[in-house]
Order: C-alpha cells, then sequence, then structure tokens
C-alpha cells in the first residue's frame, strides 16, 4: 500500500522530533508538573521467532494535588530495529495516562502521566526485529491552540504495517487511538497503514507523531477484539495470537472524540505457554471519561507459525 493513497502528512527526522517533543515537555517542567526523563536498565524478556522483547521501568513520583509524568526509553540494540511499543501506567486507570510510544530504530520510548495519586510504575515494553524487510518512519501534524486535539492516518509505501506508535507531549497529553487499518484496496485487512489520534490539554505549539513500521514478509494476521465500556468506567481487553504465532505490535482505541476516553495501558502479554515471554497477544486497559456508553476496541499483530 502506497502512502500516498492515505491523506498526505508531514515526515519529520527522528532527531528533530524528539527536540521538539523535549521542548514541549520542558514547558510543562515549568509549570511543575514533569520530571525528568529516566536512564532506566532495559530487560531483555526473551527472544522467539525471531523477536526479541524488552522492558523498561521507571516511576512516576506521587503526586500532590498536581500531576507528573515522564517518558522511558527500552532499547532493542544496535542492530535491532522496533516494530511494536507497548507503555503500562500503574495506578488508578481513571487517572493514569499513556501519552506517547515510539517505535524506531534500536529502540522505543514509552510516556506517561497521573494524577492524585502515590508513586506509580511507568513500564515500556520494545519488540524488536532484525531483518532488513523492516522499515520504520514518522508523520506529524500540529495541535490546534490547547485545549484540543488531532488525527491522522499514514500508511505503509511496501508491505503491511507490523506496528506504530502515537506520541504526543509526556505530560498533559493524551492517545486517543492507535491502531492498524485498513488502506483503500481491495481487501478488508487493516495491515496498510496507522491510526492515531491524541489530545492536548496545555504547552506552546504542540505536534503529534505517528510512528510506523512496516515489512515485506509475509502478510501478518490482525486480531482485535471489543467491548462497551459504561459511562465513567474502566475495562480491560486481551486478544490473542494463533497457532504459534508470536506478536509484532499492537493498538487500542475508544470510540468517540478523543476527549471521551483514554488509555492507561497497550502492551504485549504472555499466554499459557511454558515461556514467560510477552509474544502471545496483546493487553489494553482503558477509561470512559463521557457521559455514554463507549465501544474499546485492541488490536494484536501476529507473524510466524503456520497461519489458519
Amino acid at each position: 500500500m502506497n502512502s500516498s493513497r492515505f491523506p498526505s502528512m508531514t515526515r519529520l527526522p527522528r532527531a528533530l522530533a524528539r527536540a521538539v517533543l523535549a521542548c514541549a515537555t520542558v514547558g510543562a517542567f515549568a509549570l511543575g508538573v514533569a520530571g525528568p526523563s529516566q536512564a532506566a536498565t532495559t530487560q531483555t524478556l526473551g527472544t522467539v521467532g525471531g523477536l526479541k522483547y524488552v522492558r523498561a521501568d521507571g516511576t512516576l513520583p506521587q503526586t500532590f494535588g498536581t500531576r507528573t509524568g515522564d517518558f522511558v526509553q527500552a532499547y532493542c540494540g544496535s542492530v535491532w530495529t522496533a516494530t511494536g511499543a507497548g507503555v503500562a501506567v500503574g495506578g488508578d486507570p481513571s487517572v493514569s495516562f499513556l501519552s506517547a510510544t515510539d517505535v524506531g530504530k534500536y529502540g522505543v520510548y514509552g510516556g506517561g502521566w497521573h494524577a492524585l495519586q502515590p508513586d506509580q510504575k511507568l513500564s515500556v515494553y520494545g519488540i524488536c526485529a532484525k531483518t532488513a524487510t523492516v522499515t520504520a518512519d514518522t508523520r506529524y501534524a500540529n495541535f490546534p491552540t490547547p485545549p484540543s486535539s488531532v488525527g491522522f492516518t499514514t500508511g505503509c509505501a511496501a508491505g503491511h504495517v507490523l506496528g506504530g506508535g502515537v506520541e504526543g507531549p509526556y505530560v498533559d497529553s493524551h492517545v486517543g487511538a492507535s491502531m492498524p487499518v485498513d488502506g483503500p484496496d481491495a481487501d478488508k485487512v487493516p495491515g496498510d497503514g496507522w491510526r492515531g489520534s491524541s489530545a492536548v490539554l496545555s504547552g506552546s505549539s504542540p505536534i503529534m507523531l505517528i510512528h510506523y513500521v512496516c515489512g515485506t514478509g509475509p502478510t501478518p494476521k490482525y486480531r482485535s477484539t471489543k467491548m462497551q465500556v459504561l459511562p465513567g468506567e474502566k475495562g480491560t481487553l486481551k486478544v490473542g495470537c494463533r497457532n504459534s504465532q508470536h506478536v509484532t505490535g499492537g493498538g487500542a482505541l475508544v470510540s468517540g472524540p478523543v476527549s471521551d476516553g483514554h488509555t492507561s495501558a497497550s502492551r504485549p502479554i504472555d499466554g499459557p505457554d511454558a515461556d514467560h515471554i510477552p509474544d502471545d497477544g496483546w493487553l489494553a486497559t482503558v477509561s470512559n471519561d463521557s457521559g455514554s456508553a463507549e465501544t474499546a476496541k485492541v488490536t494484536a499483530i501476529c507473524v510466524g507459525g503456520p497461519v489458519p
């Protein structure tokens, strides 16, 4: 699927993207609502099916009537490219917010923030591949004057999407949708691009980025499940890969406007097999912040093994 068949958004060099988002976060520092980035140690959880799964953990400090946020990097290694990223913010999902997942060469970044809670864990997961058939790219859009939201879709120039992520300022923003999508082709398979949306509460000239990774190997299987979430409630969804396949990425969304709901966790999970590697599916925890029922959806992208 050629990305020109999706609405065109601007490519932003990764180094410049990191600098712009750092500036947005520094603005939050000045308000006393963000902490410094953490030099977390990356733990390798295991390697299976040609994929390496890693995790790094940080801490969001206790909050007293304000907000604290941060980001953590999970490092794949110099010869690896990340295909997917997961983030989990601990604590009460109603006041814990996933704000960023950056998927790219060598590793992933994940960001989140929380309010009115004691110290909480911020866990970032990376899924890594070592193959020349995987390519990573980034597109961005500017938020209107905050508070505001933005969303767009971008697509693979060739092959199929293996994973992606949405990245806004690490504090005072939250991801609304981060999900593989179908393009304007003949099939109904959501393997052509990535859809992202985010809401931002404050900041000066903030931007939202979509990071996405495409592969030209065998077509993945895209597994999804949905559930209804009542007003003011939260829910956790899980979807698994089948037939010995392994997850390369995944995502979640809450229906309705971006302000109607948020995600506090979107990450790979282990299944009921003999190992302890989170290669078997995807989990999302979402909160409905609206006054009506909304639909939550989670998708896992699965490769390898016999395909049904």
